[in-house]
Formats: C-alpha cells, structure tokens, sequence
C-alpha cells in the first residue's frame, strides 16, 4: 500500500531466514526462493531509498541490502554453495548503482580462490552475468583488452533468444572493440538495436570527426548513464588517426616517394573541410598525441611544421595503442 520502506524490511526478514535454512541444511531445493529473494530485496532497496530520498530521509537501505546479500555471498564461498554467484552478480548490480566499483573487486579475487565452486559448475546465466559485469568493470577501469575478452565470452555463452541480454554486452562491448579496430556495421546496430552508435562507427571508419562529436553530443546523456562516454571520447584520437592515413594516402598520389612526410597545414585543411574549426598549433598537438599514443609513428618537426611518418608501419593495429 504504497509503504516501499515495509516492503523491503519484509523482504529482507525473509531472506534472513531463507538464507539461515539454506546455511543449516544445504537444501538445493531452496536455491530458486534465494535467488528469487536476493533479486526481489535489491529492488525493494532501490525502490525505500527513492522513497526515503524523496522525503528528505537517509537513503541507506541499498547498503543495508548490500550487507544481507553479503552474507549469502560468504556463507555460499565458505560451503561452496551454487547459489555464490548469483548472489554475486547482485551485489554487482547494487555496487554499480551505488558507483562503488571498488567494492567489486573483492568479489573478482573470491572467484579466483581455491574454496570456489569450479566456474563451469554454476548455471549459464550466472555465468553470463558475472562476465558482464567484469567487462563492465574493466571498461570503467580503462583496460579495454580485458573488456574485450570478459564481454566476448559473455555474449558468446548468451543464450541468442535473450535479446535484451545481448543488447546490453552489446552496448558495452561495441565501444570497445571500436577503440581496438573492429568498427560494426550500420546494418549489424539496427539489428540490435543500438542506433545510437550507428553515426559514431561511421565518424570512426571515415575520419570524420565532426560528425563524430555530433553524435557524442546528440546522445550525450545516454552514454553517461551507460558508462561509455569516456570510451567513446576516446574514438577521436581513432577518427583523427583515420584522417591522417587519408592524408597519407593523398600524399602518396601528389608526391610519391615523400608521402611519409605530411605538412601540419594538409591535416588543418582537411577538418576544415569536414567544419571543424582548429588552429594549426592545435592540430599539432593532435598529432603529437597520435605519436605519443603510439596511434602513429614518427615524429613531428615543429620548426617545418611537417610530421614525418615511419616508413615501416606507420599505422600499428589499434591493439597496440597505449589507452591508459
């Protein structure tokens, strides 16, 4: 009737007992109502801290909730119990919606230890969650080649009827494997349903950085919420680093034999061309960031105002780049 904070004290009372009878007897048999429990409190706690936030309360039931969970999480590690990782991934969810990722990584060390369940024991959709979650740590964490491979394997091992499972690796894993080189298709987002990314892949494979900053600025508060600004910001160096190659294939045309050398004031002309306004000063610091990044290689004469190309592998793949 309208009492959140009742609701999930109830919740709460008879995950405590649930959890107290699983602990006793280890009946396997009680996993659903656990599960279905854990699920069930988070919510409650969301649900009595927006209410208590709305009212003008302490707004502490989640952490309340994250110490319930908590204690099904250790119970489960101590007995070896199936239910550790979906109790788990929830305190994952609460973690992320309180923006306490390092509270996180306690967690990732467990699984890694000896007393844990081996990995393939527990259900697919834990372990599709768990694998979600560390790629989502990764990505907040900047260690993109690991995001890379916990969110390759989540959507492999995703069941393909779970759509709105997909979607959401999909939305995290898309940013990343652009910053690594593989740029999707227009087609392969609409089928996801991931149009909001559809202008930035386009922006990346073309070089065009304006449309790029167009597309970060039209769905600015959708990437905020979701975690990816900060990948996606990341894709200009890449769209810069496209419109450098373009120029280093134009130079090859005009002056072969010297298309390794690239006049500063080329790169200032072709974001003109794209309505990009920039100086020559600071298109040299682009490229200078570009070198440092190891996104190019070469180096710039200041005095000339000429970036001079390596003449072996100028452009490394974009694994190699230094994202940190």
């Amino acid at each position: 009737e309208g009492d959140a904070h009742g609701v999930y004290e109830a919740l709460n009372t008879a995950l405590s007992l649930v959890q107290g009878e699983y602990r006793a007897n280890g009946g396997e048999w009680l996993e659903p109502a656990l599960r279905r429990l854990m699920l069930r409190a988070r919510r409650a706690a969301h649900a009595a801290d927006t209410a208590l936030a709305a009212s003008g309360g302490r707004a502490d039931r989640s952490s309340h909730c994250g110490q319930a969970l908590m204690k099904v999480f250790s119970e489960g590690l101590k007995r070896r119990r199936r239910a550790t990782l979906a109790a788990m991934n929830q305190l994952f969810k609460l973690y992320f919606r309180l923006n306490s990722h390092h509270l996180c990584k306690p967690l990732i060390r467990a699984r890694h230890s000896p007393h844990f369940l081996p990995f393939e024991s527990f259900p697919v959709a834990d372990r599709v969650a768990y694998l979600y979650f560390v790629g989502r740590l990764a990505v907040a964490s900047e260690r993109y080649k690991e995001a890379d491979e916990s969110l390759a394997e989540a959507y492999d091992r995703c069941a393909r009827t779970a759509s709105s499972n997909l979607r959401a690796i999909l939305e995290y894993w898309v940013p990343v494997r652009m910053l690594l080189g593989s740029v999707p298709s227009a087609r392969s987002l609409k089928e996801h349903s991931l149009e909001h990314y559809v202008d930035v892949a386009a922006a990346v494979r073309t070089g065009d950085v304006a449309r790029l900053d167009a597309a970060l600025a039209r769905d600015q508060a959708h990437f905020i919420r979701a975690g990816t600004y900060i990948v996606l910001e990341r894709l200009r160096l890449c769209a810069y680093r496209t419109l450098v190659k373009k120029c280093h294939l134009i130079a090859r045309l005009e002056t072969p034999g010297k298309e390794h050398q690239i006049k500063v004031a080329t790169m200032l002309t072709a974001l003109a061309s794209l309505g990009v306004e920039t100086d020559l000063d600071e298109v040299e610091c682009v490229l200078a960031n570009l070198i440092f990044r190891k996104a190019v290689r070469g180096y710039i004469s200041h005095a000339q105002r000429v970036v001079v190309l390596s003449k072996a592998k100028p452009f490394p793949g974009l694994q190699e780049i230094a994202w940190g």
